[in-house]
């Protein structure tokens, strides 16, 4: 591998930290990346002397970077719409509703995004650790399950679209 390959690609264990923070498995970030889940296996395990090309080993970092920095938008974004609302949210103390998927199928059919139902479950447990830091309710359903439910959740997102 090139030095500025080197320089632009993590360890492998930072390389896998950041993979599974993004709740993704090798098998879903190779997909996200475009490449084969051996490849993201030989950047994780460098020490089992298989090569990878630098223009994979680049890509697959910088889709890492991009997914985590979309996950910070969203909590970022959700938190600064609790705090907007902070002092209705403390008199009525509703609790904020965030949808969980049970696998890809039900992600495909309920969610207005597309990619990994993985990524989407992690975007949530980072969102419910951040509002618990607030002492905010939450409460988690799967949209099969409520369907009605999932109506009202995502037309009150789309009230403030984020990417």
């Amino acid at each position: 591998m090139s030095e500025q390959a080197k320089n632009n690609v993590l360890s492998g264990a930072k390389l896998r930290a950041k993979r599974e923070l993004c709740g993704l498995t090798i098998e879903e970030l190779a997909k996200e990346c475009g490449c084969d889940w051996r490849d993201v296996r030989s950047l994780e395990e460098p020490w089992r002397g298989v090569g990878v090309s630098d223009d994979v080993a680049i890509a697959v970092g910088v889709c890492l970077d991009e997914l985590q920095e979309r996950m910070s938008r969203t909590l970022d974004y959700a938190v600064s719409v609790y705090e907007e609302f902070a002092d209705v949210a403390r008199t009525d103390a509703p609790a904020i509703v965030l949808p969980y998927y049970r696998d890809q199928a039900e992600f495909d059919k309920y969610s207005r995004d597309k990619g990994c139902y993985s990524f989407a479950n992690a975007v949530t447990r980072a969102c419910l650790a951040a509002f618990e830091d607030f002492g905010v309710p939450t409460r988690l359903y799967y949209p099969a399950e409520d369907e009605e439910l999932h109506a009202m959740a995502t037309k009150s997102r789309m009230m403030g679209d984020i990417e």
